[in-house]
């Protein structure tokens, strides 16, 4: 962890644990709740289409590695926060 940041790979194929990968989206659900967000908003706010998003929310897709510093930034958290760490 450096400045409270969790340093990441940013492969794009990489793909987090099978554990996160199941508690992560419903953290995010409740980060974006309250912070009063819509799916919209964070799709936007991270540079996807919103579907994709919907997809990683709802589990069917698993959040790339790479795609975690830009959702803490849009969620208004740290990674760390996010990450449940």
């Amino acid at each position: 962890m450096k400045n409270g940041r969790i340093m990441l790979l940013t492969n794009p194929f990489l793909t987090v644990s099978d554990d996160l990968a199941e508690q992560l989206p419903k953290r995010v659900i409740e980060l974006r709740k309250a912070a009063g967000l819509t799916q919209s908003d964070v799709a936007d706010n991270i540079g996807i289409k919103l579907a994709r998003y919907g997809h990683y929310e709802r589990g069917f897709r698993r959040f790339p590695v790479s795609i975690i510093p830009k959702l803490a930034e849009a969620l208004g958290c740290t990674e760390a926060d996010l990450l449940g760490a």
